[in-house]
């Protein structure tokens, strides 16, 4: 991430580093996890809906997307100046969270383990998507 001159000439703490690699590394876990959610979200898809209805379709979606804001967001934590790149994860998530809570409140429970994990990885993501306009 930096150069190890740098960091060796004591221009840039050492601590700073692993920070960053921490974050760096955190931020990953909420992807992958948002990843693994998608991949439950189409896996779900094809087990729950009979082929070609409506609602197979529109689930399909569904995880689709999610599985495509997860490489953004992966692709954001490798591109950490692309502030573009960074406003499209942020309200992707924002609205990612709200699709999920929308369907919590359709099946009538908020603290089903699908809407946690959903958000619980969209929030993540999010988090370290705003806190990159900071650094």
């Amino acid at each position: 991430m930096f150069p190890r001159s740098l960091v060796e000439g004591r221009k840039i703490p050492p601590s700073l580093v692993k920070n960053k690699r921490v974050q760096k590394n955190m931020d990953r876990i909420f992807c992958s996890l948002l990843a693994v959610a998608a991949a439950g979200h189409v896996f779900g898809t094809f087990k729950f809906f009979e082929f070609g209805t409506n609602g197979f379709v529109w689930a399909l979606s569904g995880g689709f997307a999610c599985a495509l804001l997860a490489t953004i967001n992966f692709l954001r934590t490798s591109r950490p100046t692309d502030g573009a790149l960074r406003w499209l994860t942020v309200f992707g998530n924002i609205g990612w969270m709200g699709i999920a809570l929308l369907f919590g409140e359709s099946i009538g429970n908020l603290l089903d383990r699908r809407v946690l994990l959903h958000e619980i990885a969209a929030a993540g993501v999010t988090c370290f998507s705003v806190t990159g306009f900071f650094r």
